[in-house]
């Protein structure tokens, strides 16, 4: 969602699924501007770096505000 959907940087949500879910669209957005999010997203690309997956974590870690 981080790298895909540009979710929590976009400023409102598009259509789809979450054009009928603002409110919880906002709160997935308020949980993921958190700091503590951000910390285990970066612990994340620490442990599984060399995973098949590693840059994708680290693609969202960047994105995150």
């Amino acid at each position: 969602m981080i790298v895909w959907d540009g979710v929590p940087n976009s400023t409102h949500p598009g259509g789809g699924y979450w054009s009928q879910r603002k409110e919880q669209w906002q709160q997935l957005v308020d949980w993921l501007r958190r700091v503590d999010v951000k910390d285990k997203l970066t612990s994340a690309i620490e442990k599984w770096s060399d995973s098949p997956f590693g840059n994708e974590l680290f693609d969202a870690a960047v994105l995150l505000p």
